[in-house]
């Protein structure tokens, strides 16, 4: 097997190391990229609905009608559809605004030494969302775009991020296997 014994430590070959470490920083990514789309249904109150139902559909020879209205469910922020498509749109402003630089970036010092730190820093301004959120919409929209643009410099540019990963891994395996 690919696992080598040295002294009292089993070393685990470093191209499996740089593999699961490629795959945590674009799994990281990821999660990044979509948890707005999942956490705002918690985030933003929905408006409270009203029904009415008309007896007569179970009993049919009656002519009263009965109205219910629902409890308003939801979190705390009070955004209409177009607020949460804002929220919703503003990383990828960020994402967009910095592809070119964060292809630069990657290219001139290696997709190894800028992904941990971008990685972090995402992570970092992601655990200020909540405190954005009840700041205002305007603060959450720079903190997102700002996580957006940071998350482009991680040098794993998203849209070619697999190939961008096999590129540095390919290259890594190839110099650990020359010598």
């Amino acid at each position: 097997m690919a696992i080598v014994q040295t002294g009292l430590m089993v070393a685990i070959p470093t191209r499996y190391i740089v593999s699961f470490m490629a795959f945590m920083g674009i799994a990281v990514q990821y999660t990044l990229k979509v948890n707005l789309s999942v956490a705002i249904v918690a985030m933003v109150k929905t408006e409270t609905a009203s029904t009415s139902h008309m007896i007569t559909d179970v009993y049919p020879y009656s002519n009263d009608t009965a109205s219910q209205s629902e409890p308003a469910s939801g979190g705390e922020l009070e955004w209409d559809e177009a607020d949460q498509a804002q929220a919703l749109s503003s990383y990828y402003y960020g994402y967009v605004a910095t592809q070119l630089l964060g292809g630069w970036v990657s290219e001139c010092l290696g997709a190894r030494y800028v992904c941990g730190p971008a990685v972090l820093a995402a992570g970092l301004l992601s655990l200020a969302a909540p405190a954005a959120a009840r700041a205002g919409l305007p603060a959450f929209i720079v903190l997102r775009i700002t996580i957006g643009a940071v998350s482009t410099l991680h040098g794993f540019r998203e849209g070619e991020s697999t190939k961008v990963t096999t590129a540095d891994l390919v290259n890594h395996i190839v110099r650990s296997l020359d010598g």
